[in-house]
């Protein structure tokens, strides 16, 4: 409601009478000492709940002020404010209103619980539903839930806040994470959810400003993904972003600022000891001086303290039939690692508008971009090995040389590659709505993604030099450069119809509908060696400079030996669907949910190129029920059970089309006649793969909707999965991919929230989740065991079998370390094996170490993950606590494996502590160079606990007479501040595909970030 002095400004500014405005706004600011203030009155009423029983303890406050009290026993209560005042209304639990008193001395509330309120309103996919209509599994997380965590993308805000949904984050700024739904089902297909924001389908989330959006939605069970066929295999993220309101302008400023700083740091040997060490791997004492005048920690010469912002201001509004809702937005992250940072800056328009009282259109539209400047993360395990006795710049200023080409100086290495990419991207939906007659709606929704990317690379030619001035042996003798652009866009246009009806106890809503989609594009790319130039001295030395405005390359040129590539983009499609949803309530207490969908995909052969997915799914409210009548322990209890059927489509085109070489040719005459062959082995019958889901959920809430939560069972087979065949190669390769495994995850979920209010000054939430889930390969059509899991040197730590989990990590198992040669000569064992190795246990007794006595050590996917937040409110300060962990799985420190030579570092705590003659340790072997088998030494406990934040902040008293300002909230945040956890290395939050996850190699660490934000909210 306006005040009277803001009526008049209004007014004011819509005649455009200058000096009237000035006067308007000195009342607006001074209102107490030269303008009229409104009187206050006394105000009494009472606060009851849906049923009429009155409210014990809630919540009555004077906006703008810090004035309130709250109701007695039995719900009543009395206060004194302005005659156009507003009160604030609010109970744990419950919703809040905010009500304008207008001059009235009485003034009665009824609070709705949250299950009846419009934030309980689940989007699913061409439509919403009530949450307690739901018959599937769904969690909504609230957008103001997410906005002050640090984070490029949304998904990495709400890691911990949904059961069944495991986020694996990653440090490197632009990085996304990897987000598995209920496991990982598929082998070789993609594992990632769909996202859909705003109707528009899209891979990834990266492009949104946190602040933009209103809800996140995450389908989990097939039954509720259903809707969506073949793309929902692996879960639906549904993003809703934010629309105007009816009513006065509102403008929001949201900014958090702060520092990242590398935790975990691994502590590796310093000079002397890494000498010490060195010497006695060469089995040479004199190699290496421990009188060591170079010293270097290369963890602290490549990383720095990151410094990171996050703006964004919006508007939104609306009159009559028209809303608006704008929004912009800038972040800003430095990587901890020399060379890397990210910048984004978004834009975003929403409007509403009904042209009638039937007819309503709209539109979303958003636009980003970004530039990144790139380092290869492998410069974490290249600090881990790099020797600590070199300087990084000699006493000329030169670049050190540090005596190995393949580790070299990293910041030589850092300084002379210029990776940056910058690109842009734009989405929209244009929609319609019309009601033909009462209870049917026609919508139709065109949405469009584009996006452009554009890379440049140049690396430059330099050689690190030793401390005489000689070369050293780290050096680009080529400078090269490269031009790459990736464009692609995808659109989707759907159409359907909704038709609902009440019939006395009888409930229909029906929708029906035709999809249709296409994702295309092209990658270009130019390059330039500097090695295939002739004239150096001539127009190419553009190559040199780090001036990208004097880059003049296109995907056209040939000069200076430049070559031009262009090939279609990977996942490029076309899809056509079908599909039609009911939804059945009887007597506000039975469910029915059935939905089918037809889906065609162009990346199939036409004999598999369509697929139906059909789920169903039942729900029984029992607390509607008369026996439950008389009973005052649950507010509401809801049982739950679905099937349905999903596909993953995400399969190359290539994967089925035979691609001719030009490998034949023949002379007919002088004439020579080119030929083709097929040099590789496709299946064309290649399919999509099925899931087929069956859950069983419990939704229950009780003593007074303080504790709230859900339990879900489920059971996802994943059957027909995408498979790589091993074959004798008779000139068409060595595999070939089919549908040929079969893979099931079965879990429980378990969701809880306790919400109450101590007194009037202090409100708490607490919510806790967990997931047991467990992965198998059911079947795998021929048998075959599928390697994976490169960890350096061509050697191979997982394999992927029938019976076991996905990309479990297969290796040798160790049993002490030889003490002396009578041991070794009398136990099998691997070749060149010295005292001080290992000893491999020979598990088939057969005399030999071979690979058939490596056993499955356990994989990355975790037995359990949980996640608990706290929020507490006490008068004007808020206090947030957000955890997250994971127990079970197994990580593998890669990097700890490679010794490539004598210039390799080492860990100290390896350094100190190996094993030497006479020691009679049994648990780190000798010191020694090179590389060693895949043993089970390198497989480390993935389970850890972290506190991903903790925030405390502060919302300001602002008086009646502050004019500028609806509300100000400052606050202080830790992301990332500590992890509890048994692994040596940097992170066990080891993101990989579904073969490789978990092992440490080349990773980005993830960083503590502590930083300080404002919230603001104008008049």
């Amino acid at each position: 409601m306006l005040h009277a002095n803001e009526k008049r400004l209004y007014l004011l500014l819509k005649q455009g009478k200058l000096f009237s405005i000035i006067i308007s706004i000195a009342c607006l600011f001074f209102s107490q000492t030269i303008c009229a203030t409104s009187p206050n009155i006394i105000v009494t009423g009472k606060v009851t709940d849906e049923s009429g029983v009155g409210l014990v303890g809630a919540s009555v406050k004077i906006q703008g002020s810090s004035e309130g009290t709250s109701t007695n026993t039995s719900g009543e209560y009395s206060i004194s404010v302005a005659e156009n005042g507003i009160l604030i209304f609010s109970y744990i639990g419950y919703e809040t209103k905010e009500i304008s008193v207008e001059g009235r001395s009485v003034i009665n509330v009824s609070l709705n619980s949250i299950t009846k309120t419009a934030e309980e309103v689940v989007v699913v996919g061409y439509g919403t539903q009530r949450k307690k209509d739901l018959t599937g599994a769904a969690t909504t997380i609230k957008g103001s839930d997410i906005v002050n965590t640090v984070g490029l993308t949304a998904t990495q805000a709400i890691q911990g806040k949904a059961s069944g949904v495991q986020i694996i984050n990653s440090g490197q700024p632009g990085g996304t994470p990897k987000v598995r739904i209920r496991g990982t089902g598929s082998i070789l297909g993609g594992a990632d959810p769909l996202y859909i924001v705003d109707g528009i389908i899209t891979d990834d989330i990266k492009n949104i400003n946190s602040a933009d959006i209103l809800t996140i939605d995450i389908l989990k069970d097939a039954a509720s993904t259903a809707i969506y066929g073949a793309r929902a295999a692996n879960g639906v993220i549904l993003i809703t972003t934010k629309s105007g309101k009816v009513g006065k302008l509102s403008v929001s400023y949201n900014m958090f600022s702060g520092v990242r700083l590398l935790t975990h740091k691994v502590e590796m040997s310093k000079p002397n000891l890494f000498a010490n060490y060195a010497n006695e791997a060469a089995n040479a004492p004199a190699v290496l001086s421990t009188d060591i005048t170079g010293a270097t920690d290369w963890y602290d010469a490549i990383t720095r303290p990151a410094f990171f912002t996050n703006n964004s201001l919006s508007l939104s509004g609306g009159k009559n039939t028209y809303k608006f809702f704008v929004s912009l937005g800038y972040l800003k992250d430095e990587g901890i690692l020399e060379g890397t940072d990210y910048q984004r800056a978004t834009v975003r328009l929403n409007h509403d508008l009904g042209i009638t009282k039937k007819f309503k259109i709209g539109n979303t539209i958003s636009f980003s971009h970004f530039t990144s400047n790139n380092q290869d993360a492998g410069a974490f395990t290249r600090a881990y090995i790099a020797a600590p006795i070199f300087n990084v710049y000699n006493a000329d200023g030169s670049f050190g040389n540090t005596g190995k080409s393949d580790v070299g100086n990293i910041i030589a290495t850092i300084k002379n590659n210029f990776d940056r990419s910058f690109g842009s991207r734009l989405g929209g939906t244009l929609w319609g709505d019309y009601e033909i007659v009462k209870g049917l709606n026609f919508r139709t929704a065109f949405g469009i993604d584009m996006e452009s990317t554009n890379g440049w690379v140049n690396a430059k030619k330099y050689t690190t030099t030793n401390g005489d001035g000689s070369p050293g042996p780290q050096n680009n003798a080529n400078s090269r450069l490269k031009y790459t652009r990736d464009s692609a866009y995808h659109w989707t246009w759907d159409n359907y119809f909704t038709y609902s009806k009440v019939i006395q106890q009888h409930s229909f809503k029906l929708t029906v509908g035709h999809t249709a989609e296409r994702r295309d594009g092209w990658k270009n790319e130019a390059n330039i060696n500097d090695g295939s130039i002739i004239d150096i001295s001539g127009p190419s030395n553009f190559i040199f400079t780090n001036n990208s405005n004097l880059w003049k390359m296109n995907f056209t040129d040939t000069a200076h030996f430049q070559q031009n590539t262009r090939t279609p983009i990977a996942n490029y499609y076309k899809r056509e669907s079908y599909f039609a949803r009911l939804n059945y309530i009887l007597s506000d207490k039975y469910l029915l949910s059935a939905t089918f969908r037809r889906d065609g995909n162009s990346n199939f052969s036409p004999n598999n190129r369509w697929a139906n997915f059909p789920s169903i799914g039942l729900g029984w409210i029992i607390t509607k029920e008369k026996f439950m009548d008389n009973q005052t322990l649950f507010n509401n209890l809801k049982l739950r059970a679905s099937y349905g059927e999903v596909g993953n489509d995400v399969v190359d085109s290539r994967s089925f089309q035979f691609t001719p070489a030009e490998l034949l040719y023949a002379y007919f005459g002088p004439t020579r006649i080119n030929g083709t062959t097929i040099i590789q082995l496709k299946d064309p019958n290649l399919q999509w793969e099925v899931v087929k889901e069956l859950n069983f959920g419990v939704d229950f809430s009780l003593l007074k909707n303080k504790l709230s939560g859900e339990i879900d069972y489920y059971d996802k087979q994943t059957s027909g999965g995408l498979y790589r065949i091993n074959i004798l190669d008779l000139g068409f390769g060595t595999d070939f991919i089919t549908n040929a495994a079969d893979v099931s995850n079965k879990g429980v979920e378990l969701a809880l929230t306790w919400a109450d209010r101590l007194n009037k000054n202090t409100d708490y939430t607490l919510r806790g989740n967990i997931t047991f889930n467990k992965n198998k390969v059911e079947n795998i059509g021929l048998g075959q065991n599928l390697s994976s899991g490169d960890v350096g040197y061509a050697r191979l730590a997982t394999r992927t079998s029938e019976g076991r989990e996905i990309g479990e990590f297969f290796v040798y198992q160790t049993n002490g370390i030889y003490q002396n040669f009578d041991e070794i000569n009398s136990t099998p064992h691997l070749d060149n094996t010295q005292v001080g190795d290992f000893k491999i246990v020979d598990r088939n007794n057969d005399k030999a170490i071979d690979e058939s006595d490596k056993y499955y050590a356990g994989s990355y996917q975790p037995k359990f993950f949980y996640g608990f937040n706290a929020g507490l409110n006490w008068k004007r300060f808020d206090f947030g606590l957000d955890i997250f962990g994971t127990y079970g799985g197994k990580v593998y420190n890669a990097k700890k494996g490679i010794r490539g030579g004598g210039n390799y570092n080492v860990e100290a705590e390896v350094a100190r502590n190996h094993w030497i003659p006479g020691s009679g340790i049994n648990d780190i072997p000798r010191a020694f160079n090179g590389t060693t088998a895949v043993t089970d030494y390198y497989i480390e406990s993935g389970s850890f606990l972290r506190i991903n934040n903790i925030t405390v902040g502060y919302k300001f008293n602002l008086t009646e007479t502050n004019r500028l300002f609806r509300s100000v909230r400052l606050f202080a945040s830790a992301q990332n501040p500590y992890i509890f956890t048994k692994y040596t290395g940097f992170t066990p939050e080891l993101a990989g595909d579904q073969l490789s996850a978990g092992i440490e190699n080349n990773i980005y660490p993830i960083a503590a970030s502590y930083m300080i934000g404002l919230n603001v909210q104008f008049k």
